[in-house]
């Protein structure tokens, strides 16, 4: 596996989950301006929404239902990152100011 460069991305000012979109808080802001982000947000509230009743209501009766579950698991915490990303980066700019 390559190593990273020594330039240490991992600073104070950045950020520790998103350091190469926070590095320029202004350009990310913009991301969040434009219409298709509305829309991936509504998608992306859809879909957890779908996988959580999937989770809570389909109780997993072999390993591999377990697996599956798990992996639903894995998909709604991403989606959750991704829907509190606009916060996130507010909250980001208010702490590094």
């Amino acid at each position: 596996m390559p190593k990273r460069k020594a330039d240490n991305l991992l600073t104070q000012e950045n950020s520790l989950r998103w350091p190469l979109l926070f590095r320029d808080p202004e350009a990310a802001g913009l991301l969040f301006q434009v219409q298709a982000w509305a829309n991936l947000l509504a998608d992306c509230q859809a879909k957890a929404e779908d996988l959580r009743y999937k989770i809570i209501h389909n109780v997993p009766s072999t390993e591999d239902a377990r697996v599956v579950q798990n992996f639903q698991r894995g998909q709604v915490a991403i989606l959750e990152d991704i829907i509190g990303l606009e916060s996130e980066l507010k909250e980001w700019r208010q702490n590094h100011k």
